[in-house]
């Protein structure tokens, strides 16, 4: 059985190279198992980041908007929970930690790789 990561983190994007750069390096800095999907919604320059196993660039064909941007990030996620990133902000160093071990211990939502809550 393959290990699914703890979390995807959703990066949707437009037109904002500078600040995605920001905004992933912050991503990979945490200490957890994350995998990162960066959603580029259709940018005049197509996303184009350093090689990194952890983190994978979703092109969209046509600018659908930063909702149906997280949808699809959503919808190709591959972890027992996904949680969503704006481009233009830093993730604190254990920010994705602290939102899986509170996912964990709720008995709101509970998730599987075959279903989202």
């Amino acid at each position: 059985m393959i290990e699914l990561p703890s979390v995807t983190v959703i990066i949707p994007t437009c037109d904002r190279a500078t600040l995605l750069r920001f905004a992933v390096a912050s991503a990979l800095a945490q200490h957890d198992d994350v995998r990162i999907i960066v959603v580029d919604d259709a940018s005049r320059e197509p996303v184009v980041l350093e090689a990194d196993a952890c983190v994978r660039v979703l092109r969209l064909p046509v600018r659908s908007g930063r909702s149906a941007a997280r949808n699809a990030g959503a919808m190709e996620a591959a972890s027992q929970y996904i949680t969503f990133h704006d481009d233009e902000h830093d993730l604190l160093p254990h920010a994705v930690a602290c939102v899986r071990t509170a996912l964990k211990s709720s008995t709101v939502c509970r998730t599987t790789a075959n279903s989202r809550c």
